[in-house]
């Protein structure tokens, strides 16, 4: 099946003269934003920004969650909503950075009624700040 939103399908075949259907089956896609930082390294006190698109239908008033890798777990530190089209876009400010530190972030997208992906998340985007 090609990519796209969860749905809801069936499969039809011929053995010889007859053809032959499946029960319904429901395939569940999670979702894949696209997301990218405008910089990839800076100086502490300097902003970063995150911009990113989800798939559609419906991908208009989404909420997007914005995490940082802080050892093995992912930390929130912003909320963002889409744009009509999908698009998405926020800002963060580096204040305390001691060193050069490289950071991760990723775009989290949880499963919201009346769009038709389940919970996934973007691949990772690195920053690199000195401090």
């Amino acid at each position: 099946m090609p990519p796209g939103p969860s749905r809801v399908f069936q499969v039809a075949y011929r053995f010889g003269d007859r053809q032959i259907g499946s029960p319904t089956m429901y395939l569940e896609s999670s979702v894949k934003p696209v997301f990218k930082v405008t910089r990839k390294s800076l100086r502490n006190g300097s902003s970063v920004g995150f911009r990113g698109r989800l798939p559609g239908p419906n991908a208009g008033g989404r909420s997007i969650t914005l995490q940082a890798r802080v050892g093995r777990k992912w930390r929130t530190f912003k909320q963002l909503q889409s744009n009509h089209r999908g698009r998405f876009t926020g800002k963060y400010r580096f204040t305390q950075t001691r060193g050069s530190v490289l950071y991760v972030f990723r775009a989290l997208v949880k499963r919201q009624g009346g769009y038709p992906y389940a919970a996934g998340a973007s691949r990772k985007a690195k920053v690199l700040v000195r401090g």
